[in-house]
C-alpha cells in the first residue's frame, strides 16, 4: 500500500509539475486532504492518482462509486449515532471509528473494496477501538442500512443524468449515461424531454428502474408500471 501511494503521489507532482491536464483542479483535491488524517489523504491520493493514469469508469461503475458515497454517508451518521449513545469513545478524529466500522461491517454491508481495504489498515482505528463482535454486527449493519438515503440518492442520480450538456467531459456520468441509454434502453429517446428532445430529463420512476437494472437480479420494473405512456419494464432490453 505505502508503495502503491508513494508511485501515485509522484505521479501527481509530476503531473503539477508538466501542467497537465486539470493539473490545478487535481493538486487543489491533494492539498485540502492534506488538512485532513491520513485514512483521507490516502482515498484521495489514490483517486487522483488513478485518474490521472486514465483508469476510467463506465456508467454502471460511476453510479456504483455513486451509491458507495451514500453508504459512506451512512457509516458516518453510523459512527456518530453510536459515539452518541457512548457505544464508542470520541478520540476527537471520528474518521479513525468510521474506518473501524468500515473494516467490521464492510462485506456485510457492500462497501466499495477500496474503502475497506484502507480501513483495514488504518493502525488507530485498530488500537483504538475494539471490533464489532458478531452479535451486535448485524443489528449495526441494520442500523446502516436504515440510515442509507435512497431517495437523496435517485435526486443525486437524476440531477446528475440531467445536467448533460456540450461541456460536459467525456468520461462524466452524464456523457457516458448516453452511451449506456443507447444499449441498454429500447427507446433511447425516452431520456430527453418530450416537448424539445433537446435536453436529457430523467423522471424518479425511470432512475429507480435504472438503479434496479443496475444491480438487481429481478427485472427493473413490474408489469403493469408505466412511464410516459409505456410500459417501464418494456423500456430495457433483455440482459
Amino acid at each position: 500500500m505505502h508503495g502503491h501511494l508513494l508511485a501515485l503521489m509522484r505521479l501527481i507532482v509530476h503531473h503539477g509539475h508538466a501542467e497537465g491536464a486539470a493539473a490545478a483542479n487535481y493538486l487543489s483535491r491533494v492539498a485540502e486532504a492534506f488538512m485532513d488524517c491520513q485514512a483521507v489523504q490516502a482515498r484521495v491520493i489514490e483517486q487522483v492518482g488513478l485518474e490521472i493514469r486514465g483508469v476510467v469508469l463506465d456508467f454502471r461503475g460511476l453510479v456504483t462509486k455513486l451509491v458507495g458515497d451514500y453508504k459512506v454517508v451512512a457509516i458516518k451518521m453510523l459512527a456518530h449515532d453510536r459515539i452518541q449513545r457512548g457505544l464508542a469513545s470520541d478520540d476527537g478524529n471520528p474518521t479513525h471509528y468510521e474506518n473501524r466500522l468500515t473494516a467490521d461491517l464492510g462485506d456485510t454491508l457492500g462497501l466499495n473494496k477500496d474503502d475497506i481495504r484502507r480501513a483495514a489498515l488504518d493502525e488507530h482505528a485498530a488500537s483504538r477501538f475494539p471490533r464489532i463482535t458478531r452479535s451486535a454486527r448485524e443489528q449495526a449493519a441494520a442500523q446502516a442500512r436504515d440510515l442509507f438515503d435512497l431517495d437523496a440518492l435517485l435526486k443525486v442520480l437524476m440531477a446528475e443524468t440531467n445536467s448533460f450538456s456540450e461541456a460536459s467531459p467525456a468520461n462524466s456520468l452524464p456523457r457516458v449515461f448516453l452511451d449506456w441509454a443507447a444499449s441498454r434502453l429500447t427507446e433511447k429517446h425516452i431520456v430527453f424531454d418530450e416537448e424539445t428532445c433537446s435536453r436529457v430529463e430523467v423522471g424518479e420512476s425511470l432512475a429507480l428502474a435504472i438503479l434496479e437494472d443496475l444491480f438487481s437480479e429481478l427485472p427493473p420494473a413490474s408489469a403493469d408500471e408505466m412511464y410516459r405512456d409505456r410500459r417501464l419494464c418494456e423500456l430495457f432490453r433483455p440482459s
